[in-house]
């Protein structure tokens, strides 16, 4: 890594002028510090048992590396929580899809009992209950299906 960063360095010095040979030299220097840093930090195997007084002799450098069966349950874990929070949002969405049909279900009742009421008449009212009886169905069926995609779409899961 030195090396790596010597050469560029050198490179540098010879085919850039002054200002931007300090700013490259600068950036070079901000990648030799994080690297100097990692390379402090010290892994502790997950096998291996350290007593309080190693651990307080490593301080704040201390990292511990995961076995592989370790590594595979977190991802596990992960996987299992990010499913439960997918199925808890679908399940929400179909609570609030269902409360809808129901509220539109009785609207449409309502506005098919206020049609009956005018059946026998000309009138605007009739008319115009009878557009809103059809908006109502039109929306009872894409809330039907959009249960039906969420309850679909749950199963998969």
């Amino acid at each position: 890594m030195q090396d790596a960063l010597n050469s560029i360095m050198d490179l540098c010095e010879s085919k850039m002028n002054e200002n931007d040979y300090l700013i490259v030299t600068g950036e070079l220097k901000k990648i030799y510090d994080e690297n100097k840093k990692k390379q402090q930090r010290k892994f502790v195997k997950a096998n291996r048992i350290l007593n309080p007084g190693e651990l307080q002799t490593l301080g704040n450098k201390v990292g511990f590396q995961l076995t592989e069966d370790e590594q595979q349950y977190i991802m596990e874990s992960r996987m299992k929580q990010y499913r439960e929070n997918i199925e808890l949002s679908i399940r929400e969405e179909m609570d609030d899809v269902i409360m809808q049909l129901r509220e539109t279900t009785q609207e449409k009742k309502d506005a098919w009992t206020y049609v009956n009421q005018w059946r026998y008449s000309n009138s605007v009212n009739r008319e115009n209950s009878l557009y809103e009886h059809r908006v109502l169905v039109r929306r009872e069926r894409e809330l039907k299906l959009r249960l039906k995609e969420l309850r679909e779409e749950l199963k998969r899961i």
